[in-house]
């Protein structure tokens, strides 16, 4: 099965300007936000061709090489363009089998997880896949909660809902050219951790993903201890309390931390549970 992934670009983004080339990194070694995302693109082994989908030649410049620039049609720059139409529009130039959408500002996703979202639907056994989180908690829907206010359960006990990331969309050709979908009949969810749910919007969530950046990218990406456990904080997987058996570093950013993991504050090499 042909594999093809695009990620659209363009540059005149309102809530956050120039969010596509904006500055991203390591401090002190930041490179335009764009090229996280086709770097790691091609460190995946499931795709044949990767697109960069944007109007503007310029965009070429920031191109590593190995992408492929497929010059847009500029209006589908406008404000109301839905990700149905730029699947749509993609197919209908790019022949593959199934097509794989990403972005720019979702930069800390894994090329594990591009492949698996791919190989889901290389496999026949669905007709897409999508990166999601899980929700399984006390929820209010249209005024109206998922839960017995008199009698609430434990939310290990609550049916989960997921969450599209935008992190990655895989979907047969079929289901874009001729009904023009952007999900099928038979989905694969493809759980994600936190980090790579990262997706860069706003001027906060800019300022947030660089801090998160960092304190994912020290040696070993590792915690701090507490006891005889380490807490780990693991780009690609979900927060962990692990026994201690091996090196780990000592991450101070209280305030980050928690924002992360909505329960853990880490503090001055102490952990507050």
């Amino acid at each position: 099965m042909y594999s093809v992934a695009f990620v659209p670009i363009k540059f005149n983004s309102t809530r956050l300007e120039n969010k596509n080339i904006l500055p991203f990194g390591e401090k002190g070694n930041e490179k335009p936000l764009l090229t996280f995302i086709f770097d790691i693109l091609l460190q995946t082994h499931e795709l044949d061709e990767i697109y960069c989908y944007c109007s503007d030649d310029k965009v070429k410049q920031f191109l590593p090489d190995g992408i492929k620039y497929y010059k847009r049609p500029q209006f589908l720059d406008g404000h109301d363009i839905t990700s149905n139409e730029l699947l749509f529009n993609f197919a209908n130039s790019i022949n593959a089998d199934c097509y794989l959408l990403t972005h720019a500002t979702n930069p800390m996703i894994l090329p594990s997880t591009i492949d698996r979202t791919v190989s889901a639907v290389k496999s026949g056994n669905y007709d897409s896949a999508m990166t999601v989180r899980r929700i399984q908690d006390l929820l209010w829907i249209d005024g109206k909660p998922n839960f017995d206010p008199a009698n609430a359960p434990l939310t290990q006990n609550i049916s989960p809902v997921f969450q599209e990331t935008y992190g990655a969309l895989c979907l047969k050709r079929d289901l874009i050219v001729n009904e023009h979908r952007r999900a099928g009949y038979n989905p694969a969810f493809i759980e994600v951790s936190d980090a790579e749910c990262v997706d860069i919007n706003t001027r906060e969530d800019y300022e947030f993903a660089i801090g998160l950046f960092n304190a994912l990218s020290h040696e070993n990406r590792g915690g701090t201890t507490y006891g005889d456990e380490v807490i780990f904080l693991w780009w690609g997987f979900n927060f962990k309390t692990r026994s201690l058996n091996g090196s780990c570093i000592e991450i101070n950013n209280a305030c980050m931390l928690t924002l992360i993991t909505g329960y853990t504050l880490f503090k001055e090499n102490e952990v507050i549970l």
